[in-house]
Parts: structure tokens; sequence; C-alpha cells
């Protein structure tokens, strides 16, 4: 049953890197990228399932739905593929390489996290980050700081 747990947790983690991936892509070049890689991947099918419905020619519908229920199907990577392929080409085709220092910062979270929970990580950027109570104050401590007052650490 641990190895269960411990192979959620892995697929956890991994979908909180590609979230905070796509975070990152918020450029104009990020969003082509990732609307293209879509429909290098998936995209098509639900076209040809358009056009089939539309113009009542079966054999595209055929194509388009296989394609789509087998992308939707259980254990298959499509988000995770269509993710690093729209990275490939927002960094190399359209070279924009605005998201690399936040991209690090994700993979070693993810490096360092990998098949542990919250609770089993002491020391990860998110949990130094989040949870710090100096940050939560940072505003506070500045303010404070302009109007002159001392503040205590």
């Amino acid at each position: 049953m641990n190895i269960f747990k411990r192979l959620i947790r892995f697929f956890i983690n991994l979908f909180k890197l590609l979230w905070e991936t796509v975070k990152t892509m918020k450029t104009r070049r990020g969003i082509l990228a990732l609307f293209l890689s879509l429909m290098i991947f998936a995209g098509w099918a639900y076209i040809f399932i358009g056009i089939g419905i539309l113009f009542n020619i079966p054999s595209l519908v055929a194509i388009g739905s296989a394609v789509a229920l087998f992308w939707l199907g259980p254990f298959t990577p499509l988000i995770p593929i269509v993710v690093l392929v729209a990275f490939f080409i927002q960094r190399y085709l359209f070279r924009d390489r605005s998201n690399d220092q936040a991209l690090k910062e994700a993979i070693a979270n993810f490096k360092e996290r990998g098949f542990k929970d919250d609770q089993g990580v002491k020391d990860s950027y998110a949990r130094r980050i989040k949870l710090s109570r100096l940050h939560s104050y940072k505003n506070y401590y500045s303010k404070k700081a302009k109007r002159g007052n001392y503040v205590y650490k």
C-alpha cells in the first residue's frame, strides 16, 4: 500500500510541476506555443470531428473520435507531452527565454519532493516562501520602516 501512495504522490507532484511550468508561460509566445502544441497532438482530431459532422463525412468523424478517445483514456500522457513540446516551441522556435529562472526553481522543487508529500519535505522552496512569517509581513515591515518606526525582527 505504501508503494501506491508514493506513486500517487509522485504523479501529484509531477502535475504540480506541469502547472508551475504552464504558469510561467504567460507571454503571448508562451500561449501561442501551448495552443500550437495542443493542435499538433489533439486539436486536429476535434477539427476532424467538427468538419465530419458539418459536412456529413463519417470517416472524418470516426478518425477524430478514435484519436480523441485515445487521448482521453486513462494513463495517456497528453498533458505532459503538450506542455513539454510547448516549452520547446516557446524556447527554441520563438526564442522566448522569459521563464528560465522560474522553471529551474520548479524543477529543483520537484527533484526535492519526488515521491514525498508536503509533510515529508522539511525545507522545500515552496514551504520557505509561502509559509515564512517574514514573507507574510514583508510589506508591513517596509511600511513601518518608511514611517520611521524601528521594526524588531
